[in-house]
């Protein structure tokens, strides 16, 4: 057993004993749920040991091989289910700062907009607020959302393939998904000529640095570089066609108050399907 896990089971029992104490502190039955949940999480990580991380053409960094959606779905829920049932609902300063941005650029009403990895409904609830619809796709449970029957939630993107949307949003979601190479594809098959699209993810380079810090074998599966989305977007110049990319270096023309190591797209382009369906990582 690992110096962390003797420690965390050390805390368990501590915690335990304590519970027996003083039965109704809600700070005591908190602080041991968070460490039985740390204690399953740790597993879980284990499963993932035996993983290298390769360069795919300077464009990502993945985790290899890709592990399966269940293991990861599995990972997941037991790193954010405390952090979900002790919060239900958030909007979070990044989604501040996101939508301060986008409402200078876009017109949220009528719109229909997939957020694509919802978390706790932030960015939904604030589409909403401007007269947008919004279909949320996350990992969580359907209780899990709160706050608005209205918003239609799915586990599964490919049910949406009928549909259409005027802006694609997907805010620290990408770096998570087993099946990146499909999704997009799957993202192209859910837009029309003037979608747009509003991606975040953790700069790569520092985002495996963090890794490496934390000491934890895997957090995310990928570990985009700027150049990544430069290509997966058509380079055609239309005379009404954008395409802007956020990083350290120009992020005062994004935000004043956004945090930093991180990778922010916002563009009208159609996706580069050709160069999305040769990805050959594994």
């Amino acid at each position: 057993m690992s110096k962390i896990y003797i420690s965390l089971l050390i805390k368990k029992i501590t915690l335990g004993m304590m519970k027996l104490l003083f039965s109704k502190s809600s700070i005591i039955n908190q602080a041991h749920e968070s460490v039985q949940m740390a204690l399953t999480t740790h597993k879980e990580i284990k499963k993932f040991k035996d993983l290298s991380i390769k360069n795919y053409q300077d464009l990502f960094y993945h985790f290899s091989p890709i592990p399966g959606e269940n293991e990861i779905k599995n990972l997941y829920k037991n790193l954010y289910s405390i952090s979900r049932k002790n919060t239900e609902f958030k909007i979070s300063d990044r989604e501040f700062s996101q939508i301060l941005f986008l409402k200078k650029k876009y017109n949220f009403q009528n719109k229909k907009i997939l957020n694509f990895g919802s978390g706790k409904s932030g960015f939904s609830y604030l589409c909403k607020l401007m007269g947008a619809t919004v279909t949320e796709v996350d990992l969580k449970n359907k209780e899990d959302t709160y706050f608005d029957k209205d918003i239609f939630f799915t586990n599964d993107l490919t049910i949406l393939s009928d549909k259409k949307f005027d802006l694609i949003y997907a805010s620290h979601s990408l770096e998570h998904t087993t099946k990146l190479k499909e999704t997009l594809e799957v993202f192209s098959k859910l837009s029309h000529t003037d979608t747009h699209y509003f991606i975040e993810v953790p700069e790569g380079n520092q985002d495996l640095q963090n890794i490496k810090r934390r000491a934890r074998k895997i957090d995310h599966i990928f570990y985009f570089q700027k150049k990544f989305f430069e290509k997966i977007f058509d380079n055609q110049n239309k005379t009404d066609s954008f395409l802007n990319l956020f990083d350290n270096e120009n992020l005062k023309n994004f935000s004043e108050r956004h945090d930093k190591n991180n990778l922010i797209l916002w563009t009208n382009k159609k996706l580069n399907l050709e160069f999305i369906k040769n990805l050959n990582y594994k």
